[in-house]
């Protein structure tokens, strides 16, 4: 494959004029202020050339040709002012050769007064657009075809004839759709099957079990379960099948529950590119390894943004042989990468520059209308406005949580209040002072179609602000790199300035190109925007670069020098930065090779380089005492093993364990107990030795006792306000949000798992069968925030804790019901008359599929 389109060739250097003039002209009207110098404007004569040379192109079996040829055919209808009919059909034609019919249908709904009857052309090119549509059909979830992009009709046959596929591509490129199509064909084929999506966030959960949801109401299968928590589904009660919406933390704890025998038949493997991500990587590969390792004859697939070796995932889990594996580059929506630089003694001008394959094409100058120094904030939000039509919406992208809520403080900043707020808004912003808090800051941005977003945000309101963007009721979200985790908020437009992510490194360019792919809304844009604010002055040039990027294993990038920082992790020598990472690797040194009698020295982390490393490594490993079995250790990766040991050898020498077990919630000394348990693994499984469990002991017992997080977060505001902390209601708000969803909901969580994992087989050691089997699982409990079995149904159907729990308070369910009672019954009751929130309503709706 060519690195260039077959025209762009230095060999043709008039194409290639002719080509930077097209793009100067199109981009030229989407640029702020005014410019200092037009662009020459295109001749017929020059329309007439690209369009022969678009046609060209899109015959051509090159990736890059046809790209080239969609860039030619969208820009030149975007720059004609006469909407000229032939330039539509021409257009038309090209769209369907490529296969981009999302395109198509975009050209007809925006430029033709029938979008549903094709543009007039000569009979054979008629019949050849008609083919190529047939050709690419499938059925759809209701039954009728659907024209799919030659990308979506290979990977569908791919699902359907291979076990295992890893498939790469762009952003936009509809990999999601396909596999709602391809989870409705598994289900239709007879026998049930159990489909596991893993994604790689929680806040991620909700927007794919809600597009599933709707695909299985289409496709008449609205009677399969779809699970976002670990309840195994009873094999015998289901006669399509199951769907499980899950986390690698929550498939771990799927596959060990005490609840009952999970079965696995696919597992759909989004994002797959974080395997590579740290400990969580860690997580995620051992969670498929076991999926793999209990389910040997599941299918497996993997989809990963622009990686350069999908085949590498295959070969990682053992599922090279005959399988299949490919990459796509061409996104049925492109992007324009514009590079916005300071003018010198010109505060008010910028330059401006677009790439193109590491190329930078000139725009020139412009007034902008304000000033491009001071105040960041200040010059992203003005940007921002300055580049956003009325029916467009923007991402400004920022580095975490406060920045988010500071870049959205700019936007509004100076603003009028609204003469008129939206009824949808208005809603919203209610429901916020009523369940949320009434100095919360959203409340004053909403009315002015501005709001932030990130992943420690109460689920409901995270929820709403993707959905009121997606409805362009909000024209600006300010965002974190939830984006980078598959979120899906497409926006015409994205401002980004010196990106970092996570801890706050550098964003590094197979992050950037995820980020970028969400600029341009596919069905409503050709092409997207990612402005780069002073691009010459980020700390990593991540906008430069090839397109797709090497993947490989976070396991294997840590034990590529043969494993230091686990040697330095374990003499407490750890730098900040590498203890999470660090004791993800011990663990999976310590399951899969000292537990087991394998060597590292025969592993494939060994080399040449690094093989005196890795046996110090392996040798420090096996200094370490470990008694506890293998399933223990499997259950529990996510905590050292050394620790567990600690643990283990501390419930053993306990005379009375019957002093150790938790208490049910609401039960005399409960919340004693617990404050007890989290003191106990704050210690042995943190190392963390100070008064911290006091205050997680009094935030967990409320969040699982079903306390409203209104309830909480005023009694949080009001204990500190009388303790003289002067910080503001929205700082107090954003860290007790974090601390809810990064302690009671993550930490607390994986080490309740390891506590009563232990606790049972002290007990089991001691045949005190009883109280092992009634030990309660309280990891459940954080993590969902209740206790209440009706309402953990649920929020195990996918409702929001604040909604689940406003239907508990309010619908009498029967004590025994199952999830699927749970739906049934609010499925025969008039909503409407429920004496709660309308967003909860609004909530309940959607997933009954009222809306």
């Amino acid at each position: 494959m060519s690195d260039v389109s077959y025209l762009a060739r230095p060999e043709f250097p008039k194409f290639r004029d002719l080509y930077s003039k097209l793009l100067r002209n199109d981009i030229n009207v989407q640029l702020p202020g005014n410019a200092l110098v037009d662009p020459e404007p295109i001749t017929d004569n020059e329309i007439r050339l690209l369009v022969g040379y678009a046609s060209m192109l899109s015959t051509s079996s090159e990736v890059l040709d046809r790209a080239q040829s969609y860039e030619i055919a969208t820009r030149l209808i975007e720059i004609d002012d006469t909407n000229s009919s032939s330039l539509v059909a021409i257009a038309d034609i090209i769209l369907s050769r490529i296969g981009n019919f999302p395109g198509r249908s975009l050209l007809r709904d925006r430029y033709t007064t029938t979008p549903d009857v094709a543009p007039h052309a000569p009979y054979r090119l008629w019949l050849e657009r008609a083919t190529r549509e047939i050709e690419n059909s499938v059925t759809h979830f209701e039954g009728s075809d659907i024209a799919l992009t030659d990308f979506q009709y290979r990977l569908f046959d791919a699902l359907d004839q291979s076990s295992s596929v890893s498939v790469s591509a762009p952003t936009s490129a509809g990999k999601s759709f396909v596999m709602g199509l391809d989870l409705i064909r598994r289900l239709r084929k007879g026998g049930p099957a159990c489909v596991v999506y893993l994604v790689p966030t929680r806040a991620l959960i909700r927007e794919v079990s809600s597009k599933l949801r709707e695909h299985l109401r289409k496709a008449g299968l609205e009677t399969v379960p779809v699970r976002s928590v670990p309840f195994p589904v009873d094999k015998e009660k289901t006669q399509q099948g199951a769907v499980y919406v899950l986390t690698q933390e929550r498939l771990m704890s799927l596959l060990h529950s005490a609840q009952g025998k999970p079965w696995i038949t696919t597992l759909v493997v989004d994002e797959a590119q974080g395997i590579q991500d740290d400990s969580r990587g860690i997580i995620l590969q051992s969670a498929i390894e076991a999926v793999l390792r209990l389910f040997p004859s599941a299918e497996v697939f993997f989809a990963s943004p622009l990686i350069k070796n999908p085949e590498y995932l295959l070969s990682l889990f053992g599922r090279s042989q005959g399988e299949v594996s490919f990459i796509e580059t061409q996104s049925p929506v492109s992007q324009n990468l514009i590079l916005v630089s300071q003018v010198r003694n010109k505060k008010d001008r910028a330059q401006f520059e677009v790439l193109l394959q590491n190329e930078r094409l000139e725009l020139g100058i412009r007034d902008l209308g304000f000033s491009f120094r001071g105040s960041k904030f200040k010059q992203q939000a003005d940007l921002a406005r300055a580049v956003t039509r009325d029916d467009e919406a923007t991402i400004l992208f920022a580095d975490g949580a406060a920045y988010t809520e500071n870049l959205a403080e700019a936007l509004i900043e100076g603003l009028p209040e609204p003469a008129h707020t939206d009824p949808v808004i208005a809603e919203f912003v209610e429901f916020l002072r009523s369940e949320i808090h009434p100095e919360y800051p959203l409340i004053k941005m909403l009315p002015h179609g501005v709001a932030f977003h990130y992943g420690d945000m109460p689920a409901i309101v995270r929820a709403r602000v993707e959905d009121l963007f997606k409805e362009g009721l909000l024209r600006f979200v300010c965002c974190t790199s939830t984006l980078l985790q598959g979120v899906n908020l497409p926006a015409r437009h994205i401002i980004i300035e010196n990106p970092k992510r996570g801890s706050g490194n550098a964003m590094q360019r197979r992050d950037f190109l995820n980020l970028a792919g969400r600029a341009g809304r596919l069905l409503h844009e050709f092409h997207g925007n990612i402005w780069c604010m002073r691009p010459t002055e980020w700390d990593e040039h991540c906008y430069e670069g090839e397109l797709l990027q090497d993947i490989h294993s976070a396991m294997s990038e840590a034990m590529a020098d043969g494993g230091s920082a686990i040697q330095r992790l374990l003499a407490n020598q750890a730098k900040p930065d590498e203890v999470d990472i660090a004791e993800a690797a011990f663990g999976k040194v310590i399951n899969d090779f000292i537990a087991t009698g394998n060597s590292l020295l025969d592993s494939e982390f060994r080399t040449e380089e690094n093989k005196a490393v890795l046996e110090q490594t392996e040798k420090k490993c096996q200094e370490i005492k470990i008694t506890l079995p293998i399933e223990v250790l499997d259950a529990n990766r996510a905590v050292r093993p050394d620790r567990l040991q600690s643990l283990y050898n501390y419930m053993k020498a306990e005379l009375d364990p019957a002093t150790l077990l938790p208490i049910k919630p609401g039960l005399a000394n409960s919340n004693q107990r617990m404050k007890e348990i989290i003191k106990i693994v704050q210690e042995k499984l943190a190392g963390i030795h100070n008064g911290s469990y006091i205050f997680y002991s009094q935030l967990a017992c409320k969040w699982i006792y079903n306390t409203p997080l209104k309830k909480i977060i005023a009694e949080h505001i009001d204990y500190l306000r009388s303790q003289n902390d002067n910080k503001k209601a929205s700082v107090i708000i954003r860290e007790l949000l974090r601390t809810l969803e990064k302690e009671i909901r993550y930490r607390l969580v994986k080490h309740f798992i390891a506590y009563t994992s232990i606790l049972a087989l002290v007990l089991r050691e001691r045949n005190d069968v009883a109280a092992e089997e009634a030990i309660e699982p309280f990891h459940i409990y954080l993590e969902c925030g209740a206790s209440d079995r009706i309402a953990l149904n649920l929020i195990a159907l996918g409702f929001s804790r604040v909604t689940a729990i406003a239907l508990h308070d309010k619908v009498a369910f029967p004590a025994d019901a199952t999830p699927e009672d749970c739906l049934n019954k609010l499925s025969q009751i008039n909503i409407e008359s429920l004496n709660i929130s309308k967003l909860c309503i609004r909530e309940v709706r959607e997933l009954l599929g009222q809306q």
